[in-house]
């Protein structure tokens, strides 16, 4: 977290400064908790979440 925020939501608000309009997350043992705060906080991207089935490292 920054400043109480979590860094994803930095990440995802300067892609939308730089006029990003979607963004793939790829996650692993923390999805559950990356979707929830997605479904409860309103961003300024559409997201998509998507789970790898078994931990495929860097860049998946």
């Amino acid at each position: 977290m920054v400043h109480g925020t979590p860094i994803l939501r930095h990440q995802l608000d300067w892609f939308a400064e730089s006029g990003v309009e979607q963004v793939v997350i790829s996650a692993g043992p923390r999805a559950q908790v990356i979707t929830d705060y997605l479904l409860a906080c309103p961003v300024p991207v559409r997201t998509a979440v998507v789970v790898e089935a078994r931990p495929l490292g860097r860049g998946g």
